[in-house]
């Protein structure tokens, strides 16, 4: 056989073996939406499944909001694309009787940071008579996604206005596995003139940050990541919370919201303080009441512990850091710093609060979006 036809086998066998994967699939033939979640302004019904003029089968999702104003009437859906790439997102769509500016149809994916839109119906009368094919090609930033979610919106406000879905599908090709694990390498301006380089290892499973600190002095900080690229390090007085999708690489830092709470501190034995603080309302750590939690510092194990636990989860204990004494769940929402000061028989603890930059309360976006390069 020529090297030509060999090539073109080859080629051939390849391309059968990334055939796309269906990754979610719904025609709704279940007869309800338990899948989905869903969400409505009030006096508004949810997305329902329905029986009348389905695509095929005998079921489909419908929603008649009676109400304009926007994302009236939401149906989302979490599918994991982890593993996957060459993300294909289609649906069938039939919108009945819209006739105004205030009549919408919204379909959009999450690529793990932020919602994207991929058809917007405003300002359109439609009226379609048979169910519409739309087919989207997702970009990479679909690909690998655990987070990866995809939502269906619907705002009309008379009887006879309806949003029709019916045979949702999520697609995707394996991807290839890598015999060589490639690193990735990009450089991070931290504060004004303060340059980091950063490595991302796959094989090593780390990211590396060399730089100079606040101190202006060398610094080489080695961060582990998990298996969905994430990870989480104090860097220069603040906790990075940062992730990366192969081409870029995103981080937070946590911001203190100027809450601090103080008590008085009894010292039980050398080195070891027990103070009571009450934490009043908290947005940010779920707390709906104030209460009283009991912070327990130790200098000789070099750990601080918080209890009782709250509604952050179970008890957490944490190592003293020189700046951060984190308690609660570190690598969450928030972070709790404490000290413990001392003068003389006296001693009091102050506990200040820190939240992620990102948190969808605060409206916040993460910080520094660094490009990176593959470099095997």
């Amino acid at each position: 056989m020529k090297k030509g036809n060999l090539f073109f086998v080859l080629l051939i066998l390849f391309v059968s073996n990334v055939s796309a994967v269906e990754l979610f699939y719904d025609d709704f033939e279940s007869g309800n939406l338990n899948r989905w979640t869903l969400n409505s302004l009030s006096n508004v019904t949810n997305w329902t499944a329905n029986q009348t003029n389905p695509y095929q089968g005998n079921w489909h999702a419908q929603s008649r909001p009676l109400n304009s104003l926007i994302s009236a009437n939401v149906m989302e859906r979490t599918i994991s694309t982890a593993g996957y790439s060459n993300i294909n997102f289609s649906y069938y769509r039939k919108i009945v009787e819209f006739d105004n500016s205030s009549d919408e149809f919204r379909v959009k994916w999450f690529n793990g940071f932020k919602w994207i839109t991929l058809e917007d119906t405003p300002e359109i009368v439609i009226n379609d008579s048979n169910y519409v094919l739309k087919n989207f090609v997702l970009p990479k930033s679909a690909n690998n996604k655990v987070n990866f979610k995809i939502k269906f919106e619907c705002s009309a406000n008379a009887q006879n206005e309806f949003c029709r879905v019916d045979n949702v599908k999520i697609s995707g090709q394996v991807k290839p596995v890598i015999q060589v694990n490639p690193r990735y390498v990009g450089t991070l301006e931290y504060m004004t003139d303060n340059w980091y380089s950063v490595l991302v290892n796959q094989s090593s499973q780390t990211v590396t940050f060399r730089g100079l600190n606040q101190s202006n002095n060398q610094g080489l900080i080695v961060v582990p990541i998990d298996s969905q690229n994430h990870f989480s390090k104090r860097i220069n007085y603040v906790w990075f919370d940062g992730w990366f999708d192969n081409s870029s690489l995103y981080l937070n830092q946590y911001v203190g919201t100027g809450n601090s709470y103080f008590g008085n501190s009894s010292q039980m034995s050398s080195g070891a303080y027990v103070t009571q603080v009450t934490l009043p309302n908290s947005l940010y750590a779920g707390i709906n009441s104030s209460i009283l939690v009991t912070l327990l510092t130790n200098f000789n194990t070099m750990q601080s512990q918080f209890a009782p636990s709250w509604s952050l989860g179970a008890q957490t204990t944490a190592n003293i850091d020189p700046i951060w004494n984190a308690a609660g769940h570190p690598y969450g929402e928030v972070l709790y710093q404490s000290q413990v000061l001392t003068n003389g028989s006296l001693s009091f603890a102050e506990i200040s609060e820190w939240v992620k930059e990102d948190l969808s309360v605060n409206g916040m976006t993460p910080r520094w979006i660094v490009s990176l390069t593959k470099s095997i």
